[in-house]
């Protein structure tokens, strides 16, 4: 699968539709991306169809800034990665963005359409990295959980008898209970 694959999903939020409009036309020919006008949208966009590989937020908005928005973020979808762009980069605002937002980008505006072409790349890359060593660790943990319940068997026949009953009673318990 190469860089520019539809199933990496990329987002683009800010306040501005003039500016999410540029963001479109620079990267129709890369990529496909989503845009939300503001915040809410953007978390809507994550609920109904997320989650999405790589979100780049404005710093400047109404409200909660791009940073405090990218924090919020984290604790829905921790596996994306986040970009943010800002016109104001200072080093508090920098300093911010890495602290507290586990920013993997901070880019200003205006930029080069390669520059955000290929921060676009590398966060899908990143994104990559982070959901296969996830699913390398979920099949080693399932692959030792099988090993583990096929060697109890032969270690102590009588612990998986006993643990066989307990299970039966806990499920007629569970049932007389009306739990599922």
């Amino acid at each position: 699968m190469g860089p520019y694959s539809p199933t990496d999903k990329k987002m683009f939020v800010d306040d501005d539709p003039n500016i999410l409009a540029s963001f479109l036309r620079q990267m129709r020919k890369h990529f496909t991306v989503k845009n939300a006008l503001g915040r809410e949208p953007a978390l809507e966009l994550v609920a109904s169809a997320g989650p999405y590989a790589v979100m780049v937020s404005d710093f400047k908005m109404p409200g909660p800034d791009g940073v405090q928005f990218l924090n919020r973020q984290k604790y829905l979808t921790p596996d994306t990665v986040r970009i943010l762009l800002t016109g104001y980069a200072d080093v508090d605002t920098s300093i911010r963005a890495v602290n507290d937002g586990n920013i993997f980008r901070l880019l200003t505006k205006p930029m080069e359409t390669e520059t955000l072409l290929r921060s676009l790349v590398v966060g899908i890359r990143q994104y990559r990295l982070i959901t296969a060593e996830w699913e390398i660790l979920q099949k080693t943990l399932a692959g030792s959980i099988t090993v583990l319940t096929e060697l109890l068997p032969l270690l102590n026949p009588e612990a998986v008898g006993r643990a066989s009953r307990i299970k039966y009673l806990a499920v007629i318990i569970a049932q007389g209970m009306g739990l599922a």
